[in-house]
C-alpha cells in the first residue's frame, strides 16, 4: 500500500526517476515483508515503463514473475504484468 501512494504522489519524469531509486536501494530495512519486495518490483517496472525505460522494465516483470510464479494469478497486478510482458516479447 505504501508503494502505491508513493506512485501516485510523482508525476515528473525526475520524480519518478528519484523514486526509482528509492525502491530499488531500501537501505538494508530487513523489516519489509516478502510480498512488498514483490510490489516494489512490479511498481518499479511500471514505472520505468511509464518512462520508456521499456529493456529494463522487462526485466523487472520477468523478476516479478520468478517470485510470484503462478499464485494468485487472479490478482490485478499479476494480470496487468503478464499482459504488458506480453506486450514487450512482442515488440
Amino acid at each position: 500500500m505504501a508503494i502505491r501512494v508513493l506512485a501516485s504522489q510523482f508525476v515528473s519524469d525526475a520524480q519518478r526517476l528519484n523514486r526509482l531509486k528509492w525502491i530499488s536501494k531500501p537501505q538494508g530495512r530487513f523489516d519489509i515483508s516478502h510480498a512488498i519486495v514483490i510490489e516494489a518490483i512490479y511498481q518499479w517496472a511500471v514505472s520505468l515503463d511509464e518512462i520508456g525505460q521499456v529493456f529494463e522494465s522487462h526485466k523487472l516483470y520477468e523478476e516479478f514473475f520468478e517470485f510470484w510464479g503462478v499464485a494468485d494469478t487472479r490478482m490485478p497486478q499479476v494480470t496487468q504484468a503478464r499482459n504488458r510482458r506480453v506486450e514487450l516479447d512482442s515488440q
